[in-house]
């Protein structure tokens, strides 16, 4: 039917183009998540007023809200990897845009406890494993090699966490001032999610 005429709401066009993969510029990246959660913020409270939105296009807006975050995350993971702050303080600064920079970088740093504690089993369980096969004179190198490998982890894990906290550290939000360390706090309830705290006044 024609958007064209009528009464009640203005129409939207009910033919969104399917979201597929975003890749956005590291300029681009944190302003899209802005336009997502202002954009659901106006769906949730009801305030298009005289604007009728379809299923299609708020499913549209969900979907542009993953894309975002999915390339968000896998920049975070490439910041913290390469290592390349630019590329680590987009990622945060779209979180933080996002709303969910507290969740995000707790489940980073869970995640590398994780890796740290896999790579330290697989390595005393190789130990057991390559003693067995060498008998006892092979058992000392064995154990040195494991107990490499664990340190490696250990430095790899630990050289990429505090990239994360340094980052944190001195990024701050362009548009409120705010640090963006200061919203890993637990205590603060106000953004507890890890978001753009509230507007003074209005």
């Amino acid at each position: 039917g024609g958007g064209d005429g009528g009464s009640g709401g203005v129409g939207v066009s009910n033919r969104m183009p399917p979201v597929r993969r975003v890749e956005l510029s590291s300029s681009e990246l944190p302003k899209a998540a802005l336009a997502v959660v202002e954009a659901q913020s106006l769906l949730a409270d009801g305030l298009l007023d005289g604007v009728s939105v379809t299923e299609p296009e708020a499913q549209f807006i969900r979907a542009m809200g993953a894309a975002v975050r999915k390339q968000a995350e896998a920049m975070l993971w490439e910041g913290m990897r390469g290592p390349s702050q630019p590329v680590l303080a987009t990622a945060l600064q779209t979180f933080f845009n996002l709303q969910c920079l507290r969740v995000k970088v707790l489940s980073a740093a869970s995640d590398l406890a994780s890796e740290l504690r896999s790579a330290a089993t697989a390595a005393l369980t190789n130990i057991g494993a390559r003693a067995e096969r060498a008998g006892r004179a092979g058992w000392n190198e064995s154990l040195w090699l494991q107990v490499d490998a664990i340190c490696s982890s250990l430095l790899s894990c630990a050289s990429r966490l505090s990239l994360l906290c340094r980052v944190l550290r001195h990024r701050r939000d362009p548009l409120s001032n705010t640090p963006l360390a200061s919203l890993i706090q637990p205590h603060d309830h106000h953004t507890a999610g890890g978001g753009r705290p509230p507007a003074a006044g209005g």
